[in-house]
């Protein structure tokens, strides 16, 4: 059974090819952090929004998401 998830721009992604990114930013891959940053920053900023319902408060915590989780790798889990 397939898990998929909305990435950027609406493009479907395997759960899979999220795992393996997450593996490979664990591991030092920047590149593989950028496209996960970049593949789940729309999905983000909708939860956000709902939540603080403003435009530069919602901005202002998704690049403290972004900042916390790259710090935080380590800790990262699929």
């Amino acid at each position: 059974m397939y898990e998929w998830v909305f990435g950027k721009v609406g493009k479907i992604v395997e759960k899979n090819e999220i795992n393996l990114l997450v593996q490979k930013a664990k591991n030092g891959n920047q590149e593989a952090f950028t496209l996960l940053i970049m593949n789940m920053k729309e999905q983000l900023y909708r939860i956000i929004y709902a939540i603080v319902q403003n435009q530069e408060d919602t901005l202002e915590v998704l690049n403290e998401v972004m900042y916390k989780s790259y710090i935080n790798l380590e800790n990262l889990q699929n």
